[in-house]
């Protein structure tokens, strides 16, 4: 063989070497990329689920210290009833909302007895009135300002509602102050649309002002959101006597105090619980609409009234599982037991779960968490945790309240 052959051979031979040395090389690095990359998205994943660990803390943290500024908020509150003259001056009179005020559950200005009723200029019926002002020499204006109204209006819902607002957010309704009124308010069938010339639809004969424009007033249906202008001459106000609620029912809403030492249960050192399906209701009647159903939950006394009928109410707070707002309303006596160890394990909330806690059908541990039972079976327990996850656990992983108050 020629020796420049030979040479060439030995060239090529090197460079194959070489090459393969530098794909090797290359398929390393490519692999330490790769690697590099997996791990880098990996913790990426994991500061991710630690994000959003942090976040659902924060927001528990949140609501933990908003529930504690609500309940700092019921301990502070100091309802006195009025005397009966006030409350037969109310009785006389018909009152209308000012402009934009908030309805809200309880006599408080905390946001979590906020509701979603907001009215403006709209005719209602006073009920009861409650002072809340606790100081040894208030100013007029900060007594005015503490006493708040229970009253029932009308909305756009298929039921009345009922709650409370201030007593310096409300108008005497008068011949002088009737055409601020914008609800509720009829119209004339003979009214004329002036925008097309025509008679109005009967959709409109029992409707809301929507706003006054001069000598004129924009109307809107009950049902389909339209709106029409007409002449306010065609507007039909109520008259001024007094409201919708006989007097004679408004008189038997007159709470009598009746939180004293002979109250019927151990507030002082047991905690109460609820009985099966309980309503809670804004005022102390049974026409009252429930707010919300109680069912074996752990309630808190905060005062105790005589309703219609000498029927014995307590005012009671509660906190529930998914949210902090609607967690104050009015229950019967009756319907409350005292928590102990003949009732306890009907118990449904609050409870919390041993460490270690398994589900019985996949075998995932629970997360430390309050948790509400939802079912009580033979052999376990369903449980839900504030999140939202469900676990079917045994019986003997509950943890309930201790019986006596600390």
């Amino acid at each position: 063989m020629p020796r420049k052959k030979i040479h060439y051979t030995i060239l090529i031979v090197v460079l194959i070497c070489i090459s393969a040395v530098s794909l090797v090389k290359v398929y390393q690095y490519y692999q330490k990329v790769k690697s590099y990359e997996q791990n880098m998205l990996q913790q990426q994943n994991v500061i991710s689920e630690q994000n959003n660990e942090l976040s659902e803390l924060k927001d528990k943290i949140a609501a933990l210290e908003e529930q504690g500024d609500l309940l700092q908020s019921l301990e502070e509150l100091h309802i006195g009833w009025m005397n009966a003259e006030f409350l037969q001056e109310l009785s006389q009179k018909k009152y209308m909302t000012n402009e934009n005020v908030c309805v809200r559950k309880a006599p408080s200005d905390h946001s979590a007895f906020q509701s979603y009723n907001v009215l403006s200029y709209d005719l209602v019926d006073v009920i009861y009135a409650v002072n809340t002002t606790h100081m040894l020499s208030p100013t007029r204006e900060e007594v005015e300002n503490g006493i708040w109204v229970l009253i029932h209006f009308l909305s756009s819902e298929p039921e009345d509602t009922i709650g409370w607002v201030k007593w310096n957010e409300l108008i005497e309704y008068t011949n002088d102050t009737m055409h601020m009124l914008r609800s509720p308010v009829k119209v004339s069938e003979d009214a004329i649309d002036l925008e097309t010339g025509k008679p109005i639809s009967s959709m409109f004969y029992d409707g809301s002002i929507l706003r006054y424009e001069g000598d004129y007033a924009v109307i809107s249906s009950e049902v389909g959101g339209r709106s029409c202008k007409i002449d306010k001459k065609y507007l039909i106000y109520p008259d001024t006597g007094i409201g919708h609620i006989p007097e004679e029912v408004i008189s038997e809403l007159h709470m009598v105090d009746a939180f004293d030492s002979n109250f019927e249960l151990d507030i002082e050192n047991k905690h109460i619980m609820t009985a099966e399906n309980v309503a809670v209701r804004a005022i102390p009647d049974d026409r009252a609409v429930a707010n919300r159903m109680l069912t074996y939950q752990m309630v808190t006394v905060r005062a105790a009234v005589y309703g219609p009928g000498d029927e014995k109410w307590a005012l009671v707070s509660f906190v529930e599982l998914d949210t902090i707002s609607d967690n104050i309303g009015w229950v019967k006596v009756s319907e409350l037991v005292e928590y102990g160890e003949d009732n306890y394990r009907l118990l449904t909330y609050p409870v919390e779960l041993k460490e270690g806690t398994t589900d019985l059908q996949t075998g995932k541990e629970a997360h430390m968490d309050h948790f509400k039972i939802t079912q009580i079976g033979d052999d376990r327990i369903s449980v839900v945790s504030a999140g939202g996850q469900g676990y079917e656990v045994a019986p003997q992983s509950v943890i309930y309240p201790a019986f006596a108050k600390e």
